[in-house]
């Protein structure tokens, strides 16, 4: 369970998070030029985060469109009535960040990677009762702000150092497992970028 929680998840997300990326290169220029801004050549530091706005938010659209648990389960304390059900306390509720992530009712296009919809005072309301990729309440993930500061800083190296594109044909098709996987793994194609200042060989 450890491995799992500490290493499969972050790897699912920040895999999903490169195609994704990959897909937008106006997206993946503007991150590119907020990390050089903010950390120029230097090693990733925690005080970054703060002004790594974007590229935060590019990782948080990533768990809302594939949150890498697509479901759990909790047991009601008590009896509580939910629409025209009666739920009894013990009952297993099944939660879904996937479905309720993706709602049409709760979100507008759902369905499309718009980092920029975090920052928009209309969306702050499903952000608040339909975002939850690391659970919510008391037993939200313990590890959820260390995730994503792990997270964003990896995709910040990773925009500064490479381009990133897709390969044409090549699109990763969702597999619901413990967490969300692909069919075949995902792939995209790294190119590394010149360093400001450095010329290349004739």
């Amino acid at each position: 369970m450890l491995f799992l929680a500490a290493h499969e998840t972050s790897a699912s997300a920040l895999s999903w998070a490169t195609y994704l990326i990959a897909a937008q290169p106006a997206i993946q220029e503007r991150m590119h030029a907020e990390v050089t801004a903010v950390m120029g050549q230097d090693a990733p530091q925690f005080q970054h985060m703060k002004r790594l706005t974007l590229t935060r938010d590019v990782f948080r659209e990533t768990l809302r469109l594939y949150p890498s648990v697509p479901f759990f389960t909790r047991e009601t304390t008590r009896r509580e009535k939910m629409r025209d059900k009666v739920i009894e306390a013990g009952s297993l509720l099944m939660l879904s960040p996937w479905l309720s992530h993706r709602s049409e009712i709760l979100w507008d296009k759902p369905h499309v990677f718009d980092p920029d919809r975090f920052d928009r005072p209309e969306t702050q309301e499903s952000v608040r009762n339909a975002y939850f990729p690391f659970s919510a309440g008391r037993r939200v993930y313990l590890g959820a702000a260390f995730a994503l500061q792990e997270a964003v800083l990896i995709l910040a190296v990773i925009v500064r150092d490479y381009k990133l594109e897709v390969i044409e044909g090549d699109m990763p098709m969702p597999l619901a497992r413990a967490t969300i996987q692909t069919y075949g793994g995902i792939r995209v194609r790294l190119t590394r970028r010149q360093k400001p200042g450095v010329t290349k060989a004739a």
